[in-house]
This record gives structure tokens, C-alpha cells and sequence, in this order.
């Protein structure tokens, strides 16, 4: 099979990736949550850059889709461009950084929490951020741009640590609504106290809960109830597949 020959675009798109001082193809891809191998073909010459990927490949290493396809255009791209909002197309958990010192990105998670619901975490083409965070590529709906010293400060999470949910369904009303977004502390997974936690269940479905354990001998068991008492609690082992995510720290609704 003949190799293709490297393009102009190819060394381009190299050449934008060391200057945004990524060391390596591979590092620059987990950075913003690439496939590595798709990545490293574009910049190899293996396969050509693609107009959509070089937009993509722009934005993260601020120059222009133009210039890395043609050389024409802008080399560095106006520096309001570099943020990410609730409304931005990118895809990717690479994105979890500080947004002008003050904001970090947090990923919803294109999954669906609530009663009944067999949602669960698309586990294809799995990519891990620099905060050790793996999640699925596929599974990131949106970027939120929030405050850090509302994240440090108020809700005592990390920056790289927190994830947002969609609430669908009536399961935890009167705390959680349809339509909202559950902020969850990736750190908060202690259940001594109770609380309301995201976690995996049997089916491996995504679902918020009231949670608190089950005292007694045996495997390790907790209750989980909702908070619409139409809903009947239930009980689950704690293992494989069932796991807490992390606690409910905060919401975002609409009025």
C-alpha cells in the first residue's frame, strides 16, 4: 500500500500544534479529547486535513482554519475566540481549562438522569483529560463556562472536577426538575452522610437519587429513594456495575 504524501497542510497543522508548545501529536489529542490515531494521520500525511477538522484543530491552537489549509488567513486568531461557552460546538473534555483566569469549562454529559431512563455512558472512543478524567468523547453534549471562585469557593470542587447532567423527568421533584442541570462533585462519592448522588446503577443506567446506606452485615448496600413519592425507593449492591459518580452540588434551572 503507497503511503501519501504529506501536504503542505499536514506540515501546517504540525507546525500550529508545536507552537501552541504541544510536544507530541498524541499529546495535543487526549489534550482536547481527539481520536489520537485520526489526529496523528492528519498531521503524518497519512490522510489529508478535512476542512471541518481543520476548523476544529484551529480553535484549539488558535490560528486559522484558512492557514493550516491553504497558508492564507490569519496565523493567530483573535483571542476572544478562545472562549468556550454552553453554546460552544466543541466536543471534547481537553477543553477543562481556565477560561481568563476566572471560569472553567465543565462538560454536560449528553445523557439523560432521571426514573426509567436506560441512558448510561456511551463508551466508544473513550478519551482522558489532563485531570485524569475519562469519560466518552461521544458523551460530551455542551461546554459551561463557570465561574472558578464560584466552583472553589461555593461549591468546594476542584477545577477538572465537576460534571453536568440534564435532569428529564419528575423523579426528584421538589429538588430537581425536568430541564434542569446537576452540577456533581466527581470528588463527593461519601455516602456516611447520605445526600443526593449521580451514580451507575444494575443496568449501568446513569440516575440521580437520594442516596444513604444500608447498615448491616453482607455486601455494602444502599437505598435509593426519589424525592416524587409516586416513585417506590429501591436498593442496589454496591460493585460492578453500580458505582457513585459523585454528589449534587449545585443546579442550574430555568424560572
Amino acid at each position: 500500500m503507497m503511503m501519501r504524501k504529506m501536504d503542505d497542510s499536514n506540515r501546517r497543522l504540525r507546525e500550529a500544534r508545536a507552537a501552541a508548545n504541544f510536544k507530541s501529536a498524541r499529546a495535543a489529542a487526549l489534550r482536547f479529547g481527539w481520536t489520537v490515531s485520526t489526529y496523528a494521520s492528519h498531521e503524518n500525511g497519512q490522510t489529508g486535513v478535512p476542512p471541518k477538522a481543520a476548523k476544529r484543530y484551529a480553535k484549539a491552537f488558535k490560528t486559522s482554519a484558512g492557514w493550516i489549509l491553504t497558508g492564507e488567513g490569519p496565523v493567530n486568531q483573535s483571542t476572544k475566540d478562545a472562549f468556550l461557552g454552553a453554546e460552544s460546538d466543541t466536543n471534547s473534555l481537553g477543553d477543562l481549562r481556565p477560561l481568563h483566569d476566572n471560569s472553567v469549562i465543565v462538560p454536560e454529559i449528553d445523557v439523560r438522569a432521571g426514573a426509567g431512563y436506560a441512558g448510561g455512558f456511551n463508551q466508544e472512543e473513550a478519551t482522558i483529560d489532563e485531570f485524569g478524567n475519562s469519560v466518552s468523547r461521544d458523551a460530551i453534549r455542551a461546554s459551561w463556562g463557570i465561574p472558578a471562585p464560584f466552583l472553589r469557593d461555593e461549591l468546594h470542587i476542584r477545577p477538572g472536577r465537576a460534571h453536568m447532567l440534564p435532569i428529564r423527568g419528575d423523579s426528584m421533584n421538589d429538588v430537581l426538575f425536568d430541564g434542569d442541570r446537576a452540577i456533581i462533585n466527581l470528588d463527593d462519592t461519601d455516602l456516611s452522610q447520605g445526600g443526593i448522588f449521580a451514580l451507575l446503577d444494575d443496568q449501568s443506567s446513569l440516575i440521580i437519587k437520594q442516596v444513604e446506606l444500608v447498615r448491616g452485615k453482607g455486601p455494602q448496600r444502599i437505598k435509593c429513594t426519589s424525592r416524587n413519592p409516586v416513585y417506590t425507593p429501591f436498593e442496589l449492591v454496591l460493585g460492578d456495575p453500580v458505582r457513585i459518580i459523585g454528589r449534587v452540588a449545585s443546579k442550574i434551572t430555568r424560572v
